[in-house]
């Protein structure tokens, strides 16, 4: 079943790239599950496991009676697509004048079955039960972040009697179920507030945010997954990068 995931996942990560860098036109129309099959000598449901992420991340879409066809891709795909694509460093810091007052609200924990995207982030079977951990951050009475954290159920039991709100979440969960985090992947994109972001983070839909996805690794077991929506107006996201020609150190 890991190896099912690990193609499904690998699948969507190639097909994710090309679409943005523009392999694929917008409003064209994309490969068929047929061809893709052929392509990946994979299975239709490994294909369509693929195909799942890539509309949760409304880069595809399916329309009745056409097929599927390819949504305008995301403003980040500029930096796939330009000859600048070596990112030296990336940091968040706050846009504040005065000096940052950090507060978290209290956390909403519940199980639900975790979707196609945060299982393959995880490397389990889409279904599978996991502690969904939400949380408002705020930083001098404005709300900032809104978060999410993925974990699963079997490794954190009896989370919901024993988080108590703690924050930081990852100190919490490596002195109470000895999760040690040693390094973790996140993508960067930029979204547009639809009604749940707005109202979370107290603007107007369609305001532009940043969403960041990250997979969290206890060496190279993936132990967490966690979607954050946060408000440029409160922090600036600020990157270093480098020729593509360039190699790293020189």
């Amino acid at each position: 079943m890991k190896h099912s995931a690990l193609k499904y996942k690998s699948i969507y990560e190639t097909l994710r790239t090309e679409i943005l860098n523009d392999k694929y036109k917008e409003n064209g129309m994309f490969p068929t599950e047929g061809e893709l099959m052929e392509r990946f000598g994979a299975s239709r449901t490994t294909i369509r496991n693929a195909l799942n992420l890539l509309r949760e991340e409304e880069l595809i879409e399916s329309r009745r009676g056409f097929g599927t066809v390819v949504k305008q891709a995301s403003p980040s795909s500029f930096i796939q697509s330009s000859s600048m694509t070596y990112i030296e460093n990336a940091f968040f810091h706050y846009n504040l004048d005065a000096p940052a007052e950090e507060k978290v609200s209290e956390a909403i924990i519940d199980i639900i079955p975790v979707n196609q995207m945060a299982a393959a982030a995880l490397e389990i079977p889409a279904g599978t039960s996991v502690y969904r951990i939400r949380w408002l951050q705020s930083v001098n009475n404005i709300t900032c972040k809104y978060m999410t954290n993925i974990i699963r159920a079997d490794l954190v039991p009896d989370l919901e009697k024993r988080l108590n709100n703690s924050f930081p979440l990852y100190r919490f969960l490596r002195e109470e179920y000895g999760l040690n985090f040693t390094n973790a992947k996140e993508d960067v994109e930029p979204i547009r507030a639809n009604f749940v972001e707005a109202r979370f983070l107290d603007v107007e839909v369609g305001k532009p945010l940043f969403k960041l996805y990250r997979t969290s690794y206890e060496d190279t077991n993936p132990i967490e997954y966690s979607i954050t929506v946060i408000n440029p107006d409160i922090y600036n996201l600020s990157l270093s990068i480098r020729p593509q020609t360039m190699s790293p150190g020189r």
